[in-house]
């Protein structure tokens, strides 16, 4: 009656994922639920030192563990290894796209679409779409999708490209921010609010920020509600747990959960 987390986060420790907030909730989503049905979830690193794949499929097994929830890592990471034959998988969030397996993730056009009826009720006209290349790609642009259809709404002079960044670069935000000028800068993570006051911008006078992914009051966005997102993945695995399937699927099921808006600092009130 064990689950176990392939937390594959962090190349550094195997503690690397409790430092991403969104991280530590889907497990926390998940323990939760698990235990309501007497099961326990407890993560294991595939990243240990000398861990090959083949010793991983028999470390689970001695130990008795059938489902495995498959955790999100960041960036570009490799596919987990192992012998899925033998195991019941679902994976959090946006991991691993060549990985068939059915999946709980927040609802990302939901969350997008609701952020901009948000931003268009406080009477921002010229949002700024800021990701990560592989949050776009691992997303198949249901970020991006929504802005894109909402910009034919918009004065042609008003579309702001998104911008795409293969890193983490505060020069290249500078030379798209300087040369587009968005009312609101819309991203993921901490970096963009320094960012803007490098840039010598007031937030939320001279610029709004919103996160897509809002843990904490500082600022405005969307609450992915991850903790939901962990629980939701224990429902579907134990779904497979009770009819037997194993592997990985051809058509894997992928269960939205909708986000919400949050108030936060960094956006003027509606007008």
């Amino acid at each position: 009656s064990n689950m176990a987390t392939g937390t594959k986060v962090s190349r550094c420790s195997a503690d690397g994922w409790r430092q991403h907030l969104t991280f530590q909730r889907f497990f926390d989503g998940a323990r939760l639920r698990a235990e309501k049905f007497g099961l326990h979830v407890e993560p294991f690193w595939l990243h240990e030192p000398g861990l090959t794949a083949r010793r991983a499929n028999a470390i689970l097994e001695a130990r008795g563990i059938e489902g495995l929830l498959v955790g999100p890592g960041t960036g570009w990471t490799r596919t987990p290894e192992l012998d899925w034959r033998r195991f019941t998988a679902v994976k959090i969030g946006t991991p691993f796209p060549g990985l068939p397996l059915p999946c709980a993730v927040h609802h990302h056009f939901q969350g997008m679409t609701c952020l901009l009826a948000e931003l268009a009720r406080r009477g921002y006209h010229r949002p700024g779409l800021v990701l990560r290349d592989y949050q776009e790609a691992k997303t198949a642009g249901a970020w991006s999708a929504p802005l894109y259809r909402a910009q034919q709404a918009f004065r042609p002079a008003d579309r702001v490209p998104p911008l795409w960044l293969p890193e983490l670069l505060s020069r290249a935000f500078a030379a798209w921010f300087r040369r587009h000028r968005p009312d609101v800068v819309v991203g993921l993570g901490n970096h963009f609010l320094a960012w803007l006051t490098e840039l010598g911008c007031r937030v939320p006078q001279d610029v709004g920020f919103v996160d897509l992914d809002r843990c904490t009051p500082d600022r405005a966005g969307i609450e992915q509600r991850s903790n939901l997102i962990g629980a939701a993945a224990v429902d579907l695995l134990l779904s497979r747990l009770l009819t037997r399937e194993r592997g990985l699927t051809p058509a894997p099921p992928i269960l939205a959960i909708e986000g919400v808006w949050a108030d936060g600092p960094t956006v003027r009130p509606p007008t």
